[in-house]
């Protein structure tokens, strides 16, 4: 069994569920963050379910990313249960040009996707320090790679969280802790759906898939990957 537990932003549902799913077969406990608690309980019962035999701990933490409070009760869950792989997976997505876009909308979306997961790996890379090493995966989007038509507001953020992403790997190379960049195209999940992605959701990659992919990438001893590109294979 790997060392210590991991965090999941958003993993009451989509990738956030698979990457919850996977993980917890390796390492010693999974903490859970979502908005939706019966969302959670429901991840968290397959987790069980998954690992019957095995005293595996999964936690739950509900709360907006963006209330201080949520982000205080994640860092001590990080504490109090040995965390020492952080995945920032959660995320909305807004469609439009900037026109459309009002403050509110704006500030939000940007303190979902960008601001918070700043604000909890600078409350949780201490733990991480001080325990000798661990890892930071953040999920981004081919979005934070590309530019797109209609797509301006949803794009700064990932545009953002990638240039975070980068220098947080620079910084971190001297407390031993790994920092990976994920960039997947559109999976068959309901927040490609909220999108209007339904039309071609048959082409979509398979959130389990991916999880897949993102787990093996931390199973190696002498090798680190910076970033990971996942394109649709249709």
């Amino acid at each position: 069994m790997a060392d210590g537990s991991v965090l999941i932003t958003g993993s009451s549902k989509g990738l956030g569920e698979s990457l919850a799913i996977i993980f917890s077969r390796d390492y010693q406990g999974v903490i859970l963050h979502g908005r939706d608690i019966q969302d959670l309980q429901r991840v968290r019962q397959r987790i069980l379910e998954s690992n019957r035999g095995k005293d595996v701990l999964c936690k739950i933490v509900q709360g907006d990313l963006t209330d201080s409070l949520t982000l205080e009760r994640l860092a001590e869950a990080a504490r109090g249960n040995d965390v020492s792989v952080l995945i920032n997976n959660a995320a909305i997505i807004s469609k439009g040009y900037v026109s459309s876009f009002d403050e509110k909308e704006i500030s939000y979306l940007l303190n979902v996707n960008l601001v918070s997961a700043i604000k909890l790996t600078g409350k949780i890379y201490p733990h991480l320090a001080a325990r000798g090493g661990g890892m930071i995966i953040n999920i981004n989007s081919k979005s934070g790679l590309n530019p797109e038509e209609n797509n301006s507001l949803y794009s700064a953020s990932k545009y953002g969280m990638k240039g975070f992403t980068d220098c947080l790997r620079m910084d971190a190379k001297k407390d031993n802790i790994r920092v990976i960049g994920v960039y997947p195209a559109g999976m068959h999940t309901s927040f490609h759906n909220s999108v209007g992605g339904h039309s071609e959701i048959e082409k979509t990659m398979r959130p389990e898939e991916v999880a897949e992919i993102v787990y093996r990438s931390t199973c190696y001893n002498s090798v680190h990957i910076n970033d990971i590109i996942l394109e649709r294979a249709r």
